[in-house]
């Protein structure tokens, strides 16, 4: 996944725990590459 898309997905839900989470996965996934 890129950033962008990443940053897109978070966007929608921000206002939800779901987009703290997703930002989470994201840095996760970054790291483990």
């Amino acid at each position: 996944m890129t950033r962008m898309a990443a940053v897109k997905d978070s966007i929608a839900p921000s206002r939800t725990e779901v987009g703290v989470i997703l930002r989470l996965l994201v840095l996760v996934m970054d790291w483990s590459v």
